[in-house]
């Protein structure tokens, strides 16, 4: 297996809110077969050539050459290529205004039968214009999809501006503390008021939606940083890092340090 990553591509300035957090051009062979639980990103594979196939819960969809996947967040997969495959991969992430993943929100894969086209050539010229049409190119794909799947209307939705407020309290004050008592008080509501109105609008309890963008932090640092075990239950506000294995690995089936192990060098 072998994987080249344009380091320019990355310098190349994003204009909408979609984060590429990695990408590369992959030879793969019978090496690449793997099972990743609940990434923290969606996937968005090109097939250059060759084949291979990636499994969720409810479905196997094959990898086909000349077509274009797109993997959500969340999924717990099983990927893999029985002889040769060539791959543009990139791992993305796009967040709602309510904090949640976009794509968090559906439980198949997507796939699309445009081709690649000059996308390959653009992405590993060195030439950072043609590296600026492949991350729009990626970019555009990406909407693409959201809009295929119905996953406009996510963005689209005019939110209260109560939601906002909850929202945007949450992100500032997010930790494994935060209570919902702590959030009535700084927006000046009462807890029971608070509680019933969030469920009335967002659907969901906001205890659980606190311990989702929790959750959700914690993936982000195990995938995207160094920090230790001991650190992150420290910067999230567990009271130690036990209490962070029991929380991690009651939601995900693992604890952090089998996740973070299990996660490197993912595909």
């Amino acid at each position: 297996m072998n994987v080249r990553s344009c380091d320019a591509f990355s310098r190349a300035e994003a204009a909408s809110g979609i984060r590429i957090l990695d990408h590369g051009l992959a030879q793969l062979d019978g090496e690449w077969n793997h099972r990743h639980v609940r990434p923290s990103y969606s996937r968005l594979y090109y097939i250059l050539s060759g084949g291979g196939f990636v499994e969720t819960e409810r479905e196997t969809v094959a990898l086909c050459a000349g077509r274009t996947y797109f993997i959500p967040a969340g999924l717990t997969l099983r990927y893999g290529c029985p002889d040769a495959m060539r791959q543009l991969y990139f791992h993305v992430s796009v967040h709602a205004p309510d904090g949640y993943d976009l794509f968090g929100r559906l439980d198949r894969i997507l796939e699309s039968s445009d081709a690649p086209g000059a996308l390959e050539a653009d992405y590993a010229s060195g030439q950072l214009l043609r590296e600026t049409l492949a991350r729009c190119r990626v970019e555009a794909d990406v909407a693409r999809f959201a809009i295929r799947a119905g996953l406009d209307r996510a963005l689209s939705e005019n939110r209260s501006a109560f939601l906002d407020s909850v929202f945007a309290c949450i992100s500032e004050n997010l930790r494994a503390s935060l209570t919902i008592a702590e959030v009535a008080r700084r927006l000046s509501m009462s807890e029971s008021a608070l509680a019933k109105r969030f469920r009335r609008e967002f659907g969901a309890p906001l205890g659980r939606y606190i311990d989702e963008m929790v959750l959700q932090d914690v993936i982000r640092r195990l995938s995207a940083t160094e920090e230790s075990v001991g650190a992150i239950a420290e910067a999230m506000g567990f009271c130690d890092p036990f209490y962070l294995s029991r929380f991690f690995s009651e939601r995900v089936g693992m604890s952090p340090s089998a996740y973070r192990a299990h996660q490197r060098g993912q595909i």
